[in-house]
């Protein structure tokens, strides 16, 4: 009966996560809560749709993902030279552009067939839903133990605001996502169907965004990992370097192809274009921006500040500060939590720890290598946030202190709460 119950409990919150995020693509345009995507400057304005079919290469369109977009669907070609978004492998884009055209059959409203492509990041963020319960029951967690995880997975900001970003940060999230989760099967059963789905989701992440080229990092340490055991247990290692060969074809093909043609066509697109310079932080110290800063105001230029009130209130929100700062609060509390769980249990399962550690080395190398306002943004951690909240979840199952466990608890349902009256009410 309890076993009927915890489950009756998943598929609501479930249901929670669907709805709030269908209501917020609802509330909200292509233009506002996106970023690099382009359409217009003024977000208090109305969009023309229609002016969009023959100025999407125009002003501050140019370079954008929507200028990228419209051209695959218009044109059927990729972009003939490195402006903008444009160094991007276009799996994400021609998505985008085929949905446009589908429309076509069905629509003639401009505003529509733009506005459905939200609908194809709230795909993405359901499947990303699925598969971060997949996880959960890769750890071994019981229903009751998944409710926490869930609450966060389902109703955190981050989550809900990337439901609806056009750009392509929500689909490479998803193909990572998809890969860390069969790298755990993987170690525990290095079968071929295994093998093929990683290099699949691995060729379609690199396919997507230059970003998951993090997730090399976790597949080569769990195949040396399982390789090394195999070898000290005089296993035959035939299938695993067959695997190998056989992922490095699939993975290498997707995942390279754009910039094999590019660099044949006379085009870098292997670098990233840098950001506008009113964006850029250069000229700040280390301190200002790698130092703990006050939490209740909102940095431009340090990093642990930004990546805080950015998963928050995706820094476009305008939200009340005594509300934002209680949030922050709490968020805080969930940090340590995390913190003092990887610490505890550091041997634990290292592929989350590796995976952890490589987006985070990740996410310095690209604000050092490129320091603007933008490089700082959560949405390129939600891969580590995701990790984190797995970490919580395995640490909750087996912790023994019960003020601990209580407070955790009302920490995630406050902030949960709190989010979704954010969502309802300021939206």
């Amino acid at each position: 009966m309890k076993k009927d119950k915890y489950k009756i409990v998943l598929i609501l919150i479930f249901v929670i996560a669907i709805l709030v995020r269908i209501d917020f693509i609802g509330k909200t345009n292509i233009a506002t809560y996106q970023f690099d995507v382009g359409i217009q400057r003024d977000y208090s304005l109305p969009i023309n749709y229609e002016e969009l079919y023959d100025n999407f290469d125009k002003g501050c369109n140019e370079g954008r993902h929507i200028n990228y977009i419209m051209q695959l669907y218009k044109y059927g070609t990729l972009p003939t030279k490195i402006i903008g978004q444009f160094y991007h492998p276009p799996l994400h884009h021609l998505i985008m552009a085929m949905n446009l055209k589908v429309m076509d059959m069905f629509s003639d409203s401009a505003s529509l067939k733009f506005e459905s492509m939200q609908f194809i990041t709230f795909i993405y963020s359901v499947v990303i839903l699925v598969i971060l319960y997949k996880m959960l029951e890769e750890l071994g967690l019981q229903d009751k133990n998944k409710i926490l995880p869930m609450l966060l997975f389902a109703c955190y900001p981050l989550y809900i605001f990337l439901s609806g970003s056009i750009n392509n940060d929500e689909l490479v999230t998803m193909f990572a996502l998809i890969c860390l989760l069969y790298l755990m099967k993987w170690k525990k059963n290095p079968s071929l169907k295994n093998t093929i789905i990683i290099a699949i989701s691995m060729g379609l992440g690199l396919m997507t965004k230059s970003s998951m080229y993090v997730m090399i990092i976790p597949a080569v340490y769990v195949y040396f990992k399982v390789l090394i055991e195999h070898v000290n247990c005089d296993k035959k290692i035939g299938n695993l370097l067959l695997e190998l060969i056989l992922f490095c074809i699939i993975a290498g093909t997707l995942g390279f192809w754009f910039q094999v043609r590019s660099y044949m066509n006379g085009l870098d697109t292997l670098g990233i274009i840098e950001p506008y310079e009113y964006l850029s932080i250069a000229n700040k110290s280390l301190i200002e921006r790698f130092c703990f800063v006050s939490p209740f105001e909102m940095s431009d230029v340090n990093i642990w500040n930004n990546l805080m009130y950015t998963s928050l209130n995706f820094g476009i929100l305008n939200v009340n500060k005594v509300y934002i700062n209680i949030m922050i609060i709490l968020l805080i509390a969930l940090i340590i939590d995390v913190l003092y769980f990887i610490f505890k249990d550091f041997e634990k399962d290292k592929i989350l720890i590796v995976s952890f550690v490589a987006w985070w080395c990740f996410y310095f190398f690209l604000n050092i290598q490129m320091p603007y306002t933008c490089s700082m943004h959560s949405r390129y951690m939600i891969v580590p946030i995701s990790i984190a909240t797995l970490i919580l979840a395995q640490g909750m199952k087996e912790e023994k202190n019960k003020m601990l466990k209580l407070q955790v608890y009302i920490t995630t349902i406050s902030i949960c709460v709190m989010s979704l009256g954010m969502f309802i009410f300021i939206i």
